[in-house]
């Protein structure tokens, strides 16, 4: 691409997405929704993959939504692979002129912000879905250099928006909020027939755990916390839907605990099972958004979380006490006496269908393309629908 592309009439908007790997995960689906909805509306999208194949690469592929891996590997200490990487982006940019490079994460929104400028592409967008405390002096000096070249930042909460706009340096204005859009599973499995897929018993009490089993969940903080229940409640089963490079560390902490531990896996559609638990307990350090108790509560299950802003903002209406570090104590009472969570857990589902309706999700960002579009290119032309 050479300079600012002109609009052609009946051109689709082109929007290339630059991640490290499509993996199971919230953000992925968030891409996907999108991607699927906005095909239809005169857009087109193809996903660049930095690291090479993911697990969700045949579900995007599926939909029709074509997926580049450049197998690299690139790292913060290595120059030179890091340069390998971005110049195989480069001319991936090339070939599929975009009018939209939407980045995300810290090396793929590094590499794929310089690749988009250098290959002359009229809008890039940085999509943070997380607070990333990890983060030192370093990483933030980067962030803000290529915040001067980035149009604008779109995140899933306020909280976070506020976070963004202070960490990169910029303008309250360029941060957009496009919370993630959710809907009940349509395969929602009764929990009966939930347990029995996933191998737990049929009568006993469950307390879930869903999510990647990394530091950033903490999953061994939720061992420890559901070791607490079990000298309590002689009858309460943990399982943990999730696997990780933690696996092998949360498997041997629950040694100790037997078959009051179920190791599930990784499992596709998660959201389908949810049904399966009495209460879903979250622990992580950071959440951008906090997909998992939202598909808890879209399911009818009860959830008890970190008292983290983005969970606050987006769970407002639970019970003050669901939001804890110290989530063993509301857990036991929720499994002897789960009426009132379970009123306010209805409660709150009424106003996530309302508030997150999956459409929402995708016309805030399909508004924010066509008026960053517009602003590089000129007048939105009258694009092809299908």
């Amino acid at each position: 691409m050479t300079g600012r592309s002109a609009w052609t009439q009946g051109e689709p908007i082109r929007v290339a997405l630059v991640v490290s790997r499509l993996q199971r995960g919230g953000l992925e689906q968030v891409l996907l929704d999108v991607a699927q909805g906005l095909t239809p509306r005169g857009f087109r999208f193809e996903v660049v993959a930095l690291h090479g194949a993911g697990e969700r690469d045949g579900e995007f592929e599926a939909a029709g939504i074509a997926v580049t891996h450049l197998a690299g590997r690139p790292r913060i200490a290595s120059v030179a692979a890091n340069l390998l990487c971005w110049a195989k982006l480069l001319r991936v940019l090339h070939r599929i002129r975009p009018h939209v490079v939407q980045t995300h994460h810290f090396f793929s929104g590094t590499l794929g912000r310089i690749a988009a400028r250098a290959a002359g592409v009229p809008v890039v967008v940085q999509a943070d879905h997380n607070f990333y405390a990890w983060k030192g002096a370093a990483a933030r000096a980067v962030d803000r250099v290529l915040a001067r070249t980035t149009d604008a930042f779109v995140v899933p909460s306020s909280a976070l928006a506020a976070h963004v706009a202070s960490f990169h340096g910029v303008d309250g204005s360029r941060v957009h909020v496009v919370p993630n859009g959710i809907a009940p599973h349509p395969a929602l499995l009764p929990a009966r027939d939930a347990r029995l897929a996933l191998g737990l018993p049929p009568a006993a009490p469950i307390v879930g755990f869903v999510g990647r089993l990394a530091p950033i969940k903490r999953p061994l903080e939720f061992i420890r916390m559901f070791a607490s229940i079990a000298g309590a409640h002689d009858s309460a089963v943990a399982a943990v839907l999730g696997d990780g490079p933690l696996a092998t560390s949360v498997r041997g902490a629950a040694r100790q605990l037997g078959e009051r531990v179920r190791f599930c896996g990784d499992v596709p559609d998660a959201a389908a099972f949810m049904r399966a638990f009495d209460v879903l307990v979250t622990t992580s350090s950071e959440e951008g958004f906090g997909l998992a108790p939202c598909e808890a509560v879209l399911a009818g299950v009860p959830v008890v979380v970190p008292p983290l802003p983005p969970l606050v903002e987006l769970l407002r209406g639970l019970p003050g006490h669901h939001f804890t570090d110290d989530p063993a104590p509301v857990v036991l009472a929720i499994l002897r006496d789960p009426s009132a969570a379970h009123l306010a857990t209805h409660q709150l589902r009424e106003r996530l269908l309302r508030e997150l309706a999956p459409e929402a999700m995708i016309a805030g960002y399909e508004s924010l393309y066509r008026r960053l579009v517009s602003r590089a290119l000129g007048p939105d032309p009258a694009v092809a629908r299908a």
